[in-house]
C-alpha cells in the first residue's frame, strides 16, 4: 500500500513498502526519507537552516540569520499555522 509524506525540504513523497519499510530518497534535495508509520518516539532536533554556500544554522525565534560562513543573510520561512481542519 502506498504511502504519502513530506521531506524536511518540503517536497510530498509517494512511498511504497519496501524490504526497510517505507524509505525513499528524495527527488528534490537527495536525502533518504524514512516514513514513521509506528507512531514510534519523535525525537526533538533543533531548527536548522542551510545556507547556499551548504552551512548548516541552527534556528531558535528569530526572522532572520546571517550565515557565519559566507556572511550572507538568510531569511527565515515561516510555518503557516494549523486551523485544526
Amino acid at each position: 500500500m502506498a504511502r504519502k509524506g513530506r521531506c524536511r525540504c518540503g517536497e510530498m513523497l509517494r512511498f511504497e513498502k519496501g524490504p526497510q519499510g517505507y524509505k525513499m530518497r528524495c527527488p528534490g534535495c537527495g536525502s533518504v526519507v524514512r516514513l514513521r508509520v509506528d507512531g514510534g518516539k519523535r525525537v526533538h532536533r533543533p531548527a536548522t537552516l542551510q545556507c547556499p554556500c551548504g552551512a548548516v544554522l541552527v534556528i531558535g525565534g528569530v526572522k532572520s540569520a546571517t550565515c557565519p560562513c559566507c556572511q550572507k543573510t538568510l531569511l527565515v520561512p515561516i510555518e503557516p499555522k494549523s486551523t485544526g481542519d
